[in-house]
């Protein structure tokens, strides 16, 4: 991630739970402060992580002698019971929560439309005797 952010790059990525990050600031997703969560190891506010609202918080852990601070994005999922953690270095002024979940529930949309371009580019020219619709259907995983 280091890497990823010192080279000028951004990242979105879900993070486990066991994470336990210095937590710098809060915010409700209505933007409200949440001050009594600040400064604060992760694991020491969890029990007080609303589940009706997402959270978004500033956090903070020390990687090769320097801070790497970075947005960690919490929502409760009620089907699971489990709250979900998104990990990103997008600037919260151009992406807000709303974005940033969009963009992480249309990720697996990108990655099989990706997968299937490669595999039809990769793989086009075994289909050469069948019909171009069952070529489609084997090469795309069903889609036609």
């Amino acid at each position: 991630m280091c890497r990823v952010q010192d080279e000028g790059g951004f990242f979105l990525i879900r993070a486990k739970a066991g994470m336990n990050p210095q937590v710098v600031e809060a915010f409700r997703e209505d933007g409200i402060r949440l001050r009594a969560l600040r400064n604060k190891p992760l694991k020491a506010i969890h029990a007080k992580l609303p589940k009706r609202q997402r959270v978004e918080r500033a956090v903070e852990w020390q990687v090769e002698e320097r801070p790497l601070r970075l947005r960690l994005l919490i929502s409760w999922n009620r089907r699971t019971k489990e709250f979900c953690y998104l990990l990103t270095n997008l600037p919260a002024q151009r992406y807000h929560l709303d974005m940033i979940y969009r963009a992480y529930k249309w990720r697996w949309q990108v990655e099989i439309y990706q997968s299937c371009n490669l595999r039809r580019t990769l793989f086009w020219q075994k289909f050469d005797s069948v019909g171009r619709h069952t070529a489609r259907r084997a090469v795309c995983g069903g889609e036609a």
